[in-house]
């Protein structure tokens, strides 16, 4: 596979990156994600941990790919998950939804 059209990051303010493109890029992301947490139930789960539009490489044809797995995890298939969270109050403490103080 190669990026020609390099990553998603340098075309975020790019005007000729169409609405339809973003709704593309965004739908192929969300099954690379789906796959990777499981979405296919024989294989074992994997969590990217740095999901972020300069890790994601678009191809000539504007396919997404994700890439750089080098925060990821891998958990085993059949092992039993509560919940997974890695310091996500630090990301979202402007919208208040760690200290309750959101107000949507």
């Amino acid at each position: 596979m190669y990026a020609s059209n390099i990553s998603l990051d340098m075309h975020l303010k790019d005007a000729s990156l169409t609405w339809t493109k973003r709704l593309k890029i965004a739908i192929d992301v969300a099954v690379g994600l789906d796959f990777l947490h499981g979405g296919v139930v024989t294989q074992d789960m994997v969590i990217h941990r740095d999901i972020k539009s300069s890790n994601i490489l678009l191809t000539a044809d504007w396919k997404a790919k994700i890439t750089d797995f080098g925060l990821s995890i891998i958990i085993p298939i059949n092992t039993e998950i509560d919940f997974v969270v890695d310091n996500a109050c630090d990301f979202v403490v402007d919208f208040g939804l760690c200290t309750g103080d959101q107000d949507f």
